[in-house]
């Protein structure tokens, strides 16, 4: 994106980008939400599948396991739970 703005500075106006400039980075910007959004989503379906596996390894062991992967991984999570 950098260097079509260098384009847009330097370039006639005959021959500018702005348009497409745009398309594109509303284009990035809605992927990005998108991506922010389903982390959400990911997070409690991988908590819930270890969770049913509690059953297995035991409840006081998976919960540790899940609380050490999310530390790991996402450390704010914790912060709120």
């Amino acid at each position: 994106m950098l260097g079509v703005q260098v384009w847009e500075e330097t370039a006639a106006k005959h021959v500018s980008l702005s348009g497409q400039l745009g398309q594109v980075a509303a284009l990035a910007s809605r992927w990005r939400q998108l991506e922010l959004a389903s982390w959400r989503g990911l997070l409690q379906r991988t908590v819930q599948r270890f969770a049913q596996s509690a059953d297995k390894v035991g409840v006081g062991r998976a919960d540790a396991f899940i609380r050490v992967c999310l530390w790991v991984v996402f450390p704010a999570v914790l912060a709120y739970s």
